[in-house]
């Protein structure tokens, strides 16, 4: 059986910058696709089709054969609901084009500078000459006895001009970031730009920011991003460890996450054993005063206090014995190894977005991967923070405490 493996920390220094957020459950990586080097799982949903998919994901679509037979679809046309298919993060170096990337308005970033506190007129109308501007699209910006007009390209360059001549400045969208730059500077006394945060121990978020501020009123640090790019369960994580988020608003919310399902094992370490297998394998285990059978896999898994006489007992009766060494994980890992079932201890690692390695945010996970025809699982011991369980679970990943 051909295991699937998890592409693995390997910098947090390296950053792409791609755009917006994405469904992305598990970044990976397949040696045997040269074509590709990441990947990202998405789940059918109703109404699917695989070109409809690839539209939405913007990979051009002399991709379609290619990504079909990756997934071994043998009609592209063809695909059902709940079906786990791998697209790429990226495409082969021949294309130019940056993926992920969502249009939105640049009206969104003066949202931000109202955020920020600062006067912006967005209803009434100013009259030049026989020229009417209204403010509803070209909203109007009073910043340190300044008015600061945008234009969004529906401004003649003579009426621009005329603006000018009245003492109102005219900036374009591309000029509202060295904008927020200066109200940031000038409304905080200490200001980090461009950084990263890398919150907690075992559980690690690494979480890239445009700028970071001292709130003194409420005594948290609070991260302020120019794109909308932050979504509310990454939010949530990051107020759990005292740091706010302050963003423009998002268009809309992606529908197409999570949300993964959460399972825990109860009783002492045979019994949530047990309580995997049957979750895992839709079968009954069969209780003995040692241990328990796997009859469907001739696998009998016992205590080390099992007797030599009970072991060669059950080899007798074709079943193949392994001793639990009290280390649940490594017990898991091998018990299913031996029920047919892909396992591998990894490092999960979720990115936002997707293909860019964490330009907004990264987030690792030691844990066992358990990967089922028709469901992945991610066995963990505990997490650090409960609000990474939520977070996790928006991702898509379904997890398994014990």
């Amino acid at each position: 059986m051909v295991k699937r493996t998890l592409l693995i920390l390997l910098s947090l220094l390296t950053v792409e910058s791609y755009g917006a957020v994405y469904q992305i459950n598990i970044v990976k990586k397949v040696e045997k696709q040269p074509s590709f080097k990441e990947f990202f799982i998405y789940k059918v949903k109703r109404g699917d089709a695989l070109l409809k998919i690839l539209k939405k994901f913007h990979i051009p679509r002399r991709f379609l054969y290619k990504i079909a037979k990756l997934n071994r679809i043998k009609n592209p046309n063809l695909i059902y609901a709940g079906q786990l298919i791998k697209l790429p993060t990226t495409v082969p170096a021949k294309s130019s084009k940056l993926y992920f990337r969502k249009k939105v308005s640049p009206d969104y970033k003066v949202g931000l500078i109202e955020k920020l506190g600062v006067r912006v007129n967005r209803s009434g109308t100013i009259f030049v000459g026989d020229k009417a501007i209204d403010l509803r699209q070209n909203p109007l910006i009073k910043f340190k006895n300044s008015e600061i007009l945008v234009n969004f390209g529906n401004l003649s360059r003579k009426l621009v001009e005329s603006l000018k001549s009245l003492g109102i400045r005219v900036i374009n969208p591309a000029d509202l970031d060295r904008l927020i730059d200066q109200i940031v500077s000038s409304s905080f006394h200490q200001v980090y730009k461009n950084g990263k945060l890398v919150l907690g121990e075992k559980d690690v978020l690494t979480y890239r920011y445009d700028y970071l501020v001292y709130d003194s009123s409420s005594g948290n640090l609070v991260v302020i991003n120019k794109e909308p790019d932050t979504p509310l369960p990454l939010k949530g994580l990051l107020n759990a460890y005292g740091v706010s988020v302050l963003e423009p608003k998002k268009a809309e919310e992606d529908p197409s996450e999570g949300w993964g399902e959460v399972k825990v094992l109860s009783g002492s370490g045979i019994e949530k054993l047990e309580e995997l297998v049957e979750l895992l394998k839709g079968v009954k285990v069969k209780p003995i005063p040692d241990g328990f059978l796997i009859p469907e896999n001739h696998l009998a898994v016992v205590y080390d206090s099992v007797t030599p006489e009970e072991r060669v007992r059950l080899e007798i009766q074709g079943y193949k014995v392994f001793v639990l060494t009290g280390n649940f994980i490594y017990d898991a890992e091998k018990v299913l190894d031996s029920i047919l079932v892909a396992n591998k201890l990894v490092t999960l690692v979720l990115v936002e977005p997707p293909g860019t390695e964490g330009k907004r945010a990264r987030f690792t996970k030691e844990g066992l991967l358990i990967t089922l025809p028709n469901k992945t699982w991610f066995l963990v011991d505990s997490v650090e923070r409960e609000e990474e369980i939520s977070y996790l679970r928006y991702k898509g990943v379904n997890l398994i405490f014990y």
